[in-house]
């Protein structure tokens, strides 16, 4: 998960005064807890996270703000996307590329796919991440589908 410097140093903010641990510093991640596998947004302290200060490492110098930290969040890209819109393509961009051989690159998109409702429509955008011509939706096929917080408005 991708997140611009200027969100990362606000949920960083946020961790500082929301976590009663003795810390000169706090890192937002999502990551897991000592006593569970479990992804969360919580609150780390330094000496808890890996030598990049990427991931957690262990200990109990955290504390767990999920609910809170994800609003932060969601609250910072959508300003990012209305304030800043070439660093709201990058982080497109970054969410959206894949390092495995089998993506489609968009040439390749297979030409018979079918044509999806629009935001406007339904509130729902299913995508469709196959790569074979013969494959058709069903239960047991499932397709990516994202439910906006916000519906869309034309």
């Amino acid at each position: 998960m991708s997140i611009t410097t200027h969100c990362q140093a606000e949920l960083d903010t946020y961790c500082k005064s929301a976590c009663p641990l003795q810390s000169a510093s706090f890192h937002a991640r999502l990551d897991r807890s000592e006593h569970s596998p479990e992804l969360g947004w919580r609150c780390y302290a330094p000496w808890t996270l890996d030598a990049d200060t990427v991931a957690y490492a262990g200990g109990a110098g955290y504390c767990t703000r999920h609910a809170h930290l994800l609003t932060l969040l969601d609250d910072c890209r959508r300003r990012v996307v209305a304030e800043k819109p070439a660093e709201a393509q990058t982080l497109v961009d970054e969410s959206c590329t894949s390092d495995s051989s089998s993506a489609l690159a968009p040439a390749e998109t297979p030409s018979s796919a079918p044509q999806l409702p629009t935001w406007a429509e339904t509130g729902v955008l299913t995508i469709s991440a196959v790569a074979s011509e013969d494959w058709a939706p069903s239960p047991e096929r499932e397709l990516h589908t994202v439910h906006p917080r916000y519906p869309h408005t034309a």
